[in-house]
């Protein structure tokens, strides 16, 4: 049994060991803040909606986000042109679909305008909305710190997208 003095003298050692432990994270950025969430070992849910700028018809982007990295499940777009796909599976009520599973990554990154009007919900948390201005949007998975993660979090509370 440890003698309370020894216990009191391992207790900061613990804690910062606890505190460098690498922890999975989404972290999604834009110009108007972070937002930072941990990853279950399973995933999670992604949704991508936008106005497409040139063709201005709507296109969903769905992806399951993994520590391992982002795996484009579906996407479902209404018009060709313009960086769309040209090959799809089905049509869905009028709407083109490509299945996956793709993997792209560990980052995915977006050019969006005001025009986009942009969604993006991750799990049942809507993340983003707009832009306002010009804007780019990092979806990136990475590791960090306990520590590192906890003032992301703090900060992000404080920077909404």
């Amino acid at each position: 049994m440890l003698n309370p003095t020894r216990a009191h003298r391992l207790f900061p050692l613990i804690l910062v060991i606890v505190l460098v432990l690498p922890v999975p994270v989404l972290r999604v950025t834009a110009d108007s803040g972070t937002y930072c969430s941990v990853l279950p070992t399973h995933g999670t849910h992604m949704l991508l909606s936008y106005v497409h700028s040139v063709e201005k018809t709507m296109v969903e982007e769905e992806y399951d986000v993994r520590p391992s990295g982002i795996v484009m499940q579906a996407m479902a777009w209404q018009s060709f042109g313009a960086g769309l796909p040209e090959e799809y599976d089905e049509v869905v009520d009028g709407r083109y679909v490509k299945h996956g599973p793709v993997p792209v990554g560990r980052n995915l990154t977006y050019w969006f305008l005001p025009v986009n009007d942009v969604v993006m919900d991750i799990g049942t948390v809507r993340v983003f909305e707009g832009p306002q201005n010009a804007s780019k949007l990092i979806v990136s998975v990475t590791c960090l710190p306990v520590f590192v993660y906890c003032v992301e979090t703090a900060r992000a509370d404080e920077l909404p997208l």
